[in-house]
C-alpha cells in the first residue's frame, strides 16, 4: 500500500482536476496522474473519470475516498493524541456553513476568536448543501433546521426564531403595522426557502394563528439579500433574531408586532465522531456555543 497514491488521488478527487491538485499539493500534474493511474491498476478498478477540463468519481471511487477520508481522519488524530503540539491553540480550522450564518454571526465570532487564538487559521467552506464532513475533511459545521439522521456528533446551539422588523426609515414613510393583518397593506421582504408561496403564519404566545398574504412584496432565497434589504427600507422583513441583534443595536432595524413571530428552528453544530478532537475545534466549539448563548 502506497499512502501517497492515495492521498494523491483524493487530493485530486476533492478539487476535480489534476491542474488544481498539482497547485495545491506541489506535486507535478504528470506525477499525480501517473501515481493515480498506478493506484487504479493495482486495485483493478477506475476510480476516476478524465474529461479534457476535469475529473469525475466513479461509483467505486466515491466509496473509495469516503473511506480514505475516513481512514486519514483517524491517523490524523492519533498524530495528534501523541505528539505535544496541542498544548498551544494552533494549526488550521476548516469550517462549512451556509452563507448567511456565516457572513452575519459567524463572522463575527470568528473575529474575536482569532483574536483570542492567533495562531490558530480559520478555512470556511460556504455553501447552503449538505457538505459529507469526513470525505471533505471538515472540522466541523453549523446547520439549520432539522438534522438527517448520521453519524455525525451534534451539538444543539439553541433556536432560530424568526421576527418581523422594518428600517426607523420605512416606518417613518409608511408608518408600523399594529396587527398581522395590516401586513397586507405594506411591502414585505420574503425568504423564499421557508415561504415559496410569500405566505406567512403567525403565531403568538396564546397560541392564535394568523395567515398573511402580503399584496406587495419582494422575495429572495438568501438571508442576507432579505435582511439587506430590509435594513435599506425596501420593506418589512422576517428576519432570524441571530442575524438581527447587531443591527437593532444600531438603530439600523426595529422589531415590530413584537407578541407575533413563526419559524422557531434548531441550530446546530455537526463534527465527525472521532475519539480524539483536536484542541483548535474543542477551542471554537466551546467558543461558538458561548456566543449564540450571548
Amino acid at each position: 500500500m502506497d499512502l501517497n497514491e492515495i492521498q494523491y488521488f483524493a487530493s485530486v478527487a476533492r478539487l476535480g482536476s489534476f491542474s488544481a491538485a498539482s497547485r495545491q499539493t506541489h506535486v507535478p500534474k504528470s506525477t499525480l496522474s501517473r501515481k493515480v493511474s498506478d493506484l487504479e491498476k493495482r486495485l483493478g478498478v477506475s476510480l476516476l473519470r478524465r474529461t479534457t477540463r476535469k475529473v469525475q468519481l466513479t461509483e467505486v471511487g466515491q466509496e473509495y475516498l469516503k473511506l480514505c477520508s475516513e481512514a486519514f481522519l483517524k491517523l490524523e488524530s492519533a498524530e495528534l493524541l501523541a505528539s505535544q503540539a496541542e498544548t498551544k491553540p494552533q494549526g488550521t480550522l476548516r469550517i462549512s456553513a451556509p452563507l448567511d450564518i456565516a457572513s452575519s454571526f459567524l463572522a463575527s465570532v470568528s473575529r474575536d476568536f482569532m483574536v483570542a487564538y492567533p495562531e490558530i487559521n480559520i478555512e470556511f467552506l460556504l455553501d447552503d448543501r449538505i457538505v459529507d464532513l469526513v470525505a471533505e475533511r471538515i472540522d466541523l459545521a453549523v446547520r439549520a433546521g432539522a438534522l438527517p439522521d448520521s453519524s455525525l456528533k451534534a451539538q444543539k446551539l439553541g433556536i432560530s426564531e424568526f421576527q418581523l422588523y422594518a428600517s426607523p426609515t420605512y416606518l417613518r414613510k409608511f408608518g408600523e403595522p399594529k396587527t398581522p393583518r395590516d401586513l397586507e397593506k405594506h411591502r414585505c421582504i420574503v425568504f423564499t426557502n421557508l415561504h415559496p408561496d410569500s405566505i406567512w403564519i403567525l403565531s403568538n404566545k396564546e397560541g392564535s394563528k394568523q395567515t398573511v398574504k402580503p399584496a406587495h412584496f419582494v422575495t429572495s432565497n438568501q438571508l442576507g439579500m432579505v435582511k439587506t434589504l430590509t435594513v435599506q427600507g425596501a420593506g418589512i422583513g422576517m428576519i432570524p433574531v441571530f442575524l438581527s441583534t447587531e443591527s437593532e443595536k444600531k438603530n439600523e432595524l426595529v422589531r415590530i408586532l413584537k407578541n407575533w413571530g413563526m419559524d422557531r428552528e434548531p441550530v446546530h453544530v455537526v463534527y465527525p465522531a472521532q475519539s480524539y478532537m483536536p484542541l483548535r475545534v474543542r477551542l471554537f466549539l466551546n467558543f461558538l456555543k458561548q456566543s449564540f448563548k450571548g
